[in-house]
């Protein structure tokens, strides 16, 4: 598996854990586009990674991921 799959699976725990954002936004770079059924955040918008990961948060509360790797 590829370092940057297991920084965003630590990155993604952390902010589940602790709420800390910063961490996760840290792995896209400022022109991202990320989005889900929900809402899209992206290029035209300043810190669009970070805007969609606290609304990520706000919208999951107390969440958990769970990443199983499949045969």
């Amino acid at each position: 598996m590829a370092q940057i799959t297991h920084d965003f699976m630590d990155a993604l725990h952390r902010l589940e854990e602790s709420g800390n954002i910063d961490v996760t936004a840290s792995l896209f770079a400022d022109n991202a586009e990320l989005s889900n059924p929900l809402v899209l955040h992206g290029s035209d918008e300043e810190n669009g990674a970070r805007a969609f990961w606290d609304f990520y948060h706000a919208a999951l509360g107390e969440a958990t991921s769970e990443f199983v790797k499949r045969h």
